[in-house]
C-alpha cells in the first residue's frame, strides 16, 4: 500500500515553480572603470594613459554628478543625478560608482515590476566634477554609448525573460566607464 502512494505521488508531472520577483530595493547598479582605459605601470598599477586623465579612484573620488540625455524622454534636456557617499566604493583595486536598483527597476506594492526608461535608454552620459558652486561642470568621465546600448538590450532581454538573477548580475557588471576630458568627447561627438 505504502509502495502504491509512492509510486502515485511520483507520476513525473512536477510542476515547475513559478519564479517570481522580488524586487531589492537595496541592489546596486555599479558603474565601474573599464580598465582599458588606463595603462599598466612597470609595478603592475593601473595610470591615467593621458596626463589629463584622474585615475579611477579619482574619478570616483571626485565625480559630484552625472549627466544625460534621453531624447526620446526629455528631448534636448540634460539630466543630471548627483552621488552621496554611500555610492561610492573606493576599494583602491575596483573603485565606482552605485546607483539605486530602482533608478532601471521600480515596483510599486505589489504590483509588478516596471522598467524605468529615463538611464536604461539614455545617451552621452558623463561624469562631472566641479571645484566650486560657481565654477563650470569639468568632464573627467563617460559611459560609452555602445555600452550603454549593450546594458540596456541585455537588461530589457533578462528582464521580459524574467531572468531576474541576470538582471541583479547586469547591474553588477555592464555599465563601465572611461576617463576623458571635455576637449577628448567634443572630439569623439563629431
Amino acid at each position: 500500500m505504502l509502495f502504491a502512494l509512492f509510486v502515485v505521488s511520483c507520476n513525473g508531472k512536477d510542476e515547475p515553480k513559478k519564479k517570481t520577483f522580488k524586487f531589492d530595493r537595496y541592489a546596486k547598479v555599479n558603474l565601474s572603470p573599464d580598465m582599458n582605459g588606463w595603462k599598466t605601470t612597470p609595478q603592475g598599477q593601473k595610470a591615467p594613459a593621458n596626463d589629463n586623465h584622474l585615475s579611477a579612484l579619482e574619478i570616483v573620488k571626485q565625480t559630484i554628478m552625472m549627466r544625460f540625455q534621453n531624447k526620446k524622454a526629455f528631448g534636448d534636456e540634460i539630466v543630471s543625478r548627483g552621488f552621496a557617499d554611500e555610492q561610492r566604493d573606493f576599494n583602491p583595486k575596483a573603485p565606482k560608482l552605485k546607483m539605486y536598483a530602482s533608478d532601471i527597476i521600480n515596483q510599486i506594492g505589489n504590483n509588478p515590476p516596471y522598467i524605468i526608461k529615463s538611464f536604461l535608454e539614455a545617451e552621452n552620459v558623463v561624469l562631472v566634477r566641479r571645484e566650486n558652486i560657481d565654477a563650470p561642470f569639468d568632464t573627467i568621465a563617460y559611459i560609452p554609448n555602445s555600452v550603454l546600448r549593450i546594458a540596456e538590450k541585455q537588461i530589457k532581454e533578462a528582464f521580459t525573460q524574467k531572468d531576474y538573477d541576470k538582471v541583479y548580475q547586469l547591474f553588477e557588471d555592464a555599465y563601465t566607464f572611461l576617463p576623458i576630458t571635455a576637449e577628448e568627447l567634443r572630439e569623439i561627438r563629431k
